[in-house]
């Protein structure tokens, strides 16, 4: 369960920083 959580977090911090790229390549 904790290696879940962990996977899913991990998953996210992955979208937010591939999110924030797109971001400053648009600006």
């Amino acid at each position: 369960m904790l290696a879940e959580q962990l996977k899913s977090r991990l998953q996210n911090v992955a979208l937010g920083d591939d999110w924030a790229e797109k971001m400053k390549a648009q600006i």
